[in-house]
C-alpha cells in the first residue's frame, strides 16, 4: 500500500496574533517615547518656573519687567502637574485635567 499523508495546519490565527503582538509592540515603544519627551518638555519648564519665581521675590512690584513674570508664574498655575499626567502616558500617577 503506498499513499500520501498531508497534514494541512490553518496558520491565519496564528499570523494575525503574532501581528498584533507587534503593534502591540510598536504602541509601546511610541508610549515610551512620548513619556521620554513629556518628562524632558517638563523639566524645562519647571526650570523656567523656578528661574520666575526667584526673578518675581527680588523684584520691586513698580519694576518695568514684574508684571510681566507674575503672568509667567500665573500661567504655570493653571497647568497639571505634569504633561504626562494630563496626556495619560505611562507613569502618569493623576490622570485629572
Amino acid at each position: 500500500m503506498k499513499g500520501v499523508v498531508a497534514i494541512y495546519t490553518d496558520i491565519n490565527d496564528k499570523k494575525r496574533l503574532e501581528a498584533q503582538l507587534r503593534q502591540a509592540d510598536r504602541m509601546e515603544s511610541i508610549g515610551t517615547l512620548a513619556g521620554g519627551i513629556a518628562h524632558d518638555f517638563n523639566n524645562l519648564l519647571m526650570g523656567i518656573q523656578g528661574r520666575t519665581s526667584l526673578m518675581v521675590a527680588d523684584l520691586r512690584p513698580d519694576h518695568p519687567h514684574f508684571e510681566h513674570l507674575t503672568e509667567i508664574e500665573k500661567s504655570f498655575k493653571v497647568l497639571p502637574n505634569s504633561p504626562s499626567s494630563c496626556w495619560g502616558l505611562p507613569g502618569a500617577v493623576n490622570m485629572r485635567c
